[in-house]
């Protein structure tokens, strides 16, 4: 896999940590949208991550660029 430029984590400043959301699925036929969400420090250190679904209808596109905005 070959990540360019603009995908590569960049780390918050000393001190400080960032929350990123890592990565969006949509089922097509199902009620719901898995999200996963990490939380670095400065490092690149995880602190904390999350895999969650969220109850909904959503299209692929919308959350993919409300994923690519995080």
């Amino acid at each position: 896999m070959v990540i360019s430029l603009s995908q590569r984590w960049l780390a918050p400043t000393s001190g400080h940590f960032k929350l990123k959301y890592s990565d969006a699925a949509v089922k097509q036929q199902a009620d719901y949208v898995g999200i996963g969400e990490v939380i670095r420090d400065s490092d690149g250190v995880v602190h904390a991550c999350l895999a969650k679904r969220i109850r909904g209808r959503f299209m692929a596109r919308l959350v993919n660029s409300v994923n690519n905005c995080a």
